[in-house]
């Protein structure tokens, strides 16, 4: 990086989460779920909500920074909602949960009070 104008311009920014469901030791096929939330950084913090970078992280397609959204907002765009989400999926495809519960998991409870 040179820190050229293109550099500092370039605020784009995203989260990766990935969770992974192994039965055993011997598992040749692990379920895993990966998720993205792309956004921006913001040059100020907005927000009172969240940790980490959540004030500065702005998702253009909700409108808002992590900080300022709802834990119910905050899940269904993050990329620890949706990984888990995927993941919930994989679980019910293979029969290890019930398909009812995963069709219910919309994780709204995911971030509880914290962030």
């Amino acid at each position: 990086m040179d820190g050229g104008d293109n550099e500092k311009n370039n605020r784009g920014a995203f989260y990766y989460a990935a969770m992974v469901f192994v039965c055993s030791a011997g598992d040749s096929a692990p379920l895993v779920a990966e998720g993205f939330w792309r956004g921006e950084i913001l040059s100020a913090p907005r927000g009172n909500n969240g940790f980490g970078y959540d004030s500065l992280f702005y998702d253009s397609a909700v409108g808002k920074t992590g900080a300022e959204m709802t834990a119910a907002e905050k899940n269904r765009v993050s990329h620890r909602g949706k990984s888990l989400r995927v993941l919930v999926a994989g679980l019910a495809r293979r029969g290890i949960i019930p398909a009812q519960t995963a069709a219910s998991a919309g994780g709204d409870d995911y971030y509880g009070g914290g962030g």
